[in-house]
């Protein structure tokens, strides 16, 4: 995945794809910047794959992402704005929860992928 970064007044702008933005607070521009607890808030756009979000929102939370299961599209739609790191996850299980199941542990997000029915 390509990420192009560019400034705008106080806000990062990371663009994924053509489709996928996320907003995020500026951040130090160092190599361990991340958001320090799940009451870090954040704004993004985002219309594409669940598990590209998950990965971006993990990292930027300092957490490593995994996932597990036959990755299958898992498309969502989120206009978040000023929204809690932890409220942000929680909308994004709204839209997944039917595909997948999300989990924290200490320092790690895990995307779930349901099982795939056999006929």
């Amino acid at each position: 995945m390509q990420l192009l970064k560019s400034l705008s007044h106080d806000m990062h702008s990371i663009s994924c794809g053509s489709r996928a933005r996320i907003l995020q607070p500026c951040l130090p521009a160092s190599p361990e910047a991340s958001l320090q607890a799940h009451s870090g808030r954040v704004s993004f756009d985002w219309e594409g794959d669940a598990l590209e979000l998950l990965s971006e929102l993990a990292r930027l939370r300092g957490q490593q992402f995994s996932y597990s299961g036959v990755r299958l599209p898992l498309p969502v739609s989120l206009h978040v704005r000023d929204m809690t790191f932890a409220d942000a996850l929680r909308l994004t299980e709204a839209q997944t929860a039917w595909r997948a199941v999300l989990s924290q542990s200490a320092g790690r997000l895990h995307l779930s992928y349901m099982p795939t029915e056999k006929k």
